[in-house]
């Protein structure tokens, strides 16, 4: 509207081009998590999440520990992995590992969420340093690398918190 009423630089052609790349856009996107819950549903279908929980359960190891190994696999894949497909396809995985180990699911949920922010912003491979790079050709990937790390830092402290108090990240949802 701005762009339209005020700058004047929307013009219907750019305006069509804007629809057609939203619509490519969108199109992948939903193509991707379309493939991502027929996986996890294979998934469970041969009974992966199932033998994975019994398999992980059975090594005597405590619950924080198969929690760390669960927290930093979800970050080196979300370094390489779209964050939306990357829980469409483990949280069918790993929702039944987590509460058997006795930890709450909403909890775990916020905790994944956290890893993935984490992962698609750390370098080398963090999705969005790139996708941000093709916003500001004028920045090298340097820089914003550099400019990212303070934010890592911030949100790998806040994960530690959650991780370590998780009634911090359950208050606001308990109060509903």
């Amino acid at each position: 509207m701005i762009a339209t009423l005020i700058f004047r630089s929307l013009s219907w052609r750019k305006f069509l081009e804007i629809l057609a790349t939203t619509a490519r856009v969108s199109g992948a996107i939903l193509l991707i998590i379309g493939c991502a819950k027929i996986f996890g549903d294979y998934l469970n279908m041969v009974r992966v999440p199932q033998l994975l929980t019994e398999a992980l359960t059975a090594t005597g190891l405590p619950a924080w520990a198969i929690l760390v190994a669960v927290m930093l696999l979800l970050i080196l894949l979300g370094m390489i992995v779209d964050a939306v497909s990357l829980i469409v396809v483990t949280t069918p995985v790993l929702l039944p590992l987590v509460t058997a180990l006795g930890y709450d699911p909403l909890w775990f949920g916020i905790v994944m969420v956290l890893n993935l922010e984490i992962a698609v912003v750390t370098p080398p491979v963090g999705l969005n340093l790139y996708a941000l790079r093709g916003v500001c050709p004028e920045l090298s990937v340097e820089e914003i690398i550099k400019s990212a790390l303070p934010f890592v830092a911030v949100q790998f402290l806040v994960l530690m918190l959650f991780v370590f108090f998780p009634g911090l990240s359950l208050w606001l949802p308990g109060l509903m």
